[in-house]
């Protein structure tokens, strides 16, 4: 798990900032690059897939990293 996301503020005293921070980069992230690259093989002509891989952290919390979990939970 990156630092970044490891604020280790319990959920009572996270800030919002703190957690869309988190949220925006790792469930926004995939959904901008998922979109794009639908997009470029669409104008391409062409098909594909995209198969997104998350962690273990969805079922595995850490202390401190309340975000990270849900934004992994999300993907």
């Amino acid at each position: 798990m990156p630092a970044w996301a490891v604020s280790g503020a319990k959920v009572a005293e996270m800030t919002t900032d703190e957690f869309d921070l988190v949220i925006k980069t790792d469930l926004y992230g995939p959904f901008f690059c998922c979109r794009e690259f639908t997009r470029r093989r669409q104008a391409a002509g062409g098909g594909g897939k995209v198969i997104n891989i998350t962690s273990v952290h969805e079922a595995i919390p850490s202390p401190g990293s309340a975000a990270y979990g849900a934004a992994r939970a999300g993907c």
